[in-house]
């Protein structure tokens, strides 16, 4: 009767010892499930709130590039309607529009590959970078590729033609300063500024904004 007892006793607590492991093994792999679902919920709401902000700032950059467009084209439009391109008018334009501008500042580019600024000055097509009319004009309303200003930062070129007796005049332009974009785009909303922001132009694949 001892031994069977004694037998007993030891069958009893290696059933309660094999309980007890099954318990803490269930309860593992309930934590580790937990665990990976838990992470899986956080990282898809995570996406889906930068998925939010990158949707939000598509709108946004979208909207503030489609009325700088309009106004562009405008002022060109307005200053066709001229009888003859004259400088000192176009100017007076160019100071009154300028400020309405979010993306871009204006310039015009002459004929004979000079600049007019909004500041008023003139100056040399070749000493702000590789533009030139003749290359420009027979391309109508375009936006350049990346290119480079005088002093190496990084530009988009938005040209509009000044049409006057059926010739292009000169070449209405408004030059957004890519290192100026995220501010403008105020890309640090996106993420509450947790998250890497690229703008790639899709027709060459540079990258314009890069924070």
């Amino acid at each position: 009767m001892i031994r069977n007892t004694a037998r007993e006793k030891t069958a009893h607590k290696d059933k309660s010892l094999t309980a007890t492991g099954v318990v803490i093994v269930i309860i593992v792999i309930f934590l580790i499930f937990a665990y990976f679902k838990i992470n899986a919920v956080l990282r898809q709401r995570s996406l889906n709130r930068l998925e939010e902000g990158v949707n939000t700032a598509i709108v946004e950059i979208t909207s503030k590039f489609e009325r700088d467009s309009r106004l562009l084209n405008a002022t060109a439009d307005i200053i066709s309607q001229a009888d003859n391109f004259d400088i000192d008018a176009t100017l007076a334009i160019m100071k009154s529009v300028n400020p309405l501008l979010e993306t871009m500042n204006v310039g015009v580019l002459l004929p004979d590959d000079r600049i007019l600024s909004a500041d008023s000055t003139i100056t040399e097509a070749s000493e702000i970078g590789d533009i030139s009319f003749s290359k420009e004009a027979p391309l109508g309303e375009h936006i350049s590729n990346r290119t480079y200003n005088s002093i190496g930062q990084p530009i988009l070129r938005h040209y509009v033609p000044i049409i006057q007796d059926g010739e292009t005049a000169a070449l209405l332009y408004g030059v957004t300063n890519l290192e100026s974009l995220p501010d403008i785009l105020n890309v640090d909303n996106i993420y509450n500024a947790n998250a890497f922001v690229y703008i790639i132009d899709t027709r060459s694949g540079d990258f314009l904004v890069d924070t």
